[in-house]
């Protein structure tokens, strides 16, 4: 089951990067039925969501989501595009700053962080932030997927 559902996972995610979001939707919600507290699945829906513009589906999901993972820092950094693109700049500032705390390999959620404390004139922590970006990207990358995959709680996958 593990091994059909991560190539089901790959469908998705090549889906994703080819912007049919709403076939990885359909691909998802079979796996979904299947897999309904299945975590990865729970979180590329909430991106498919988003990028479709249902937000309060991807809501729905997120919560459900957090609600099964609360530590999941890929959620938290879902949950900051997702008040990013609905315009809530300081709910989207704490839902990354969330992410970053959870997963410090999140190289998105500390560039969004920059982003919006510059926007905010808050430059001083703009600073501090951007630099604990500068220090995430001067890593080696295997060690920052390494680094992700073990704050993802994949150990097996981190130690390989």
């Amino acid at each position: 089951m593990a091994e059909a559902t991560q190539t089901e996972l790959d469908g998705v995610q090549a889906a994703m990067a080819e912007r049919n979001f709403a076939g990885a939707l359909r691909a998802l919600d079979e796996l979904l039925e299947q897999s309904p507290e299945h975590g990865d699945a729970l979180y590329f829906k909430a991106v498919c969501l988003r990028y479709l513009q249902r937000f309060a589906a991807a809501g729905e999901v997120l919560d459900a989501l957090l609600q099964l993972y609360p530590n999941n820092g890929r959620a938290y950094q879902e949950l900051g595009h997702w008040y990013r693109d609905q315009g809530l700049t300081e709910d989207a500032l704490a839902a990354y700053t969330q992410a970053c705390q959870q997963n410090p390999a999140l190289a998105a959620a500390f560039n969004a962080r920059v982003q919006i404390l510059r926007k905010l004139g808050r430059d001083g922590e703009a600073a501090r932030v951007y630099n604990q970006l500068q220090h995430l990207q001067r890593l080696p990358k295997p060690l920052v997927a390494v680094m992700d995959l073990m704050h993802q709680g994949k150990l097996l996958k981190a130690e390989d």
